[in-house]
């Protein structure tokens, strides 16, 4: 008597073969619950802050704004012409 091969069981239909399709169109899980679950395990979504940048921004270009005042405000540091000196 020779016996039948592995994958051929007793009383149940032979698979079509394709991976793609699903045997049934009914599922027990719930498609609601199921989205819900993953969504519970998904990490949260973290936003950018933009304050920060932009008050790091803002203080740079003040402080550049007041560099440039003070380049400009500020004597010379050499009250005397040099080349007075030379002609003497």
């Amino acid at each position: 008597m020779a016996e039948p091969a592995p994958s051929a069981a007793i009383g149940v239909a032979r698979d079509s073969g394709d991976r793609t399709r699903m045997t049934s169109p009914f599922s027990a899980v719930d498609p609601e619950a199921l989205a819900l679950a993953r969504a519970l395990v998904q990490r949260p979504v973290r936003r950018e802050r933009v304050w920060p940048v932009l008050a790091a921004a803002g203080l740079l270009a003040v402080s550049a704004l007041a560099f440039a005042t003070a380049m400009i405000m500020a004597p010379p540091l050499v009250s005397e012409h040099v080349a007075a000196d030379r002609a003497s």
